[in-house]
């Protein structure tokens, strides 16, 4: 007798029953996730950025090109902290709706898949933080994106990190 999830019929034995989210369903999730939070994050650092760098130009060196250096000094640990705070943001976004209820960022949803742990079951908001972080190990040359495609669960580094599985969705 199989020991499936009654809640959404994923079997952790590998019987077949269950169906991992391939390469592709998961690309669409991350197109369009992109387009919730990566675009407009994208598009407020660079306005931040130039704006504030154009302010202390104009209001500590008065336009004169001898303040340029200063300011691109400045503008270059404003976006240091900027590009920080992104990072925070991104990882949270992912790590909440991952953890929430419906186990999916909306760019997951879209494309008919969800996360879970090894058992089927939701992730705690801290295995959802770790898998998120383990992308950064996954975007080493995108190799632990790739191992997507050749492992037998369909897990990427960061899922094999994490101790996770992008299965599709009822």
């Amino acid at each position: 007798m199989s020991k499936s999830c009654i809640n959404c019929g994923f079997n952790p034995q590998g019987s077949g029953n269950e169906i991992y989210a391939g390469f592709g369903k998961r690309l669409i999730a991350a197109i369009v996730d992109s387009l919730i939070i990566f675009v407009p994050s994208i598009i407020i650092f660079f306005v931040l950025v130039f704006v504030l760098q154009a302010a202390l130009f104009v209001t500590f060196f008065g336009g004169n090109m001898e303040g340029a250096h200063a300011v691109e000094t400045l503008g270059n640990i404003i976006a240091s902290v900027l590009s920080s705070g992104i990072f925070i943001i991104q990882t949270l976004y992912f790590a909440v709706f991952e953890s929430s209820g419906k186990q999916a960022t909306p760019g997951k949803r879209v494309a008919g898949i969800k996360v879970t742990d090894l058992q089927g079951g939701r992730l705690s908001f801290s295995k959802a933080l770790i898998r998120n972080l383990g992308k950064i190990a996954s975007s080493v040359m995108f190799i632990g994106y790739i191992m997507i495609a050749f492992t037998k669960q369909q897990q990427g580094l960061h899922d094999i990190i994490a101790g996770t599985l992008v299965v599709n969705a009822e």
